[in-house]
């Protein structure tokens, strides 16, 4: 994967191409996308690894906005000064939340200033796991662990 770049002000999909394990073939590497096969209470965890445009001297923020069916379900907005300039700066964001077979689960960002998505699996990484059954047609043994990057 080679790195995304973000344009200011504008909100762009964050890709994780790269699968480390799925073991209920729920996500999609190409669109980015989790989709649990079965209704369940999830944990879902979503970080970049943020590095600002050269020339930027200012003071600017970076949003990370994980998003079921289109709707904001969790999001941080992380506050980074001139004083932070020579660092990539890590932005994360988690929730658990219930999910239903066939909801579409993606990952979103924007910045105040131009900068991209660094391609570090340590830093950039989507991971969704199921962690209880709520009642539907799925075996008790289904088990949905997914971590991508």
């Amino acid at each position: 994967m080679s790195n995304q770049t973000v344009t200011a002000d504008t909100i762009l999909k964050v890709m994780y191409p790269n699968e480390q394990y799925d073991f209920g073939n729920e996500y999609n590497p190409g669109a980015s996308t989790f989709i649990p096969n079965c209704s369940g209470i999830y944990s879902l965890i979503a970080s970049i690894q943020f590095d600002v445009a050269e020339g930027v001297l200012e003071d600017y923020r970076v949003r990370i906005i994980i998003r079921v069916n289109g709707v904001d379900v969790a999001r941080d907005n992380d506050f980074f000064t001139s004083i932070d300039l020579d660092f990539d700066n890590d932005i994360a964001v988690s929730t658990i939340i219930q999910l239903n077979a066939g909801d579409i689960v993606e990952v979103f960002i924007d910045s105040s200033e131009t900068g991209d998505i660094m391609n570090e699996p340590a830093t950039t990484r989507f991971e969704g796991a199921k962690i209880s059954n709520t009642i539907d047609n799925c075996p008790p043994y289904h088990q949905s662990i997914n971590y991508c990057y």
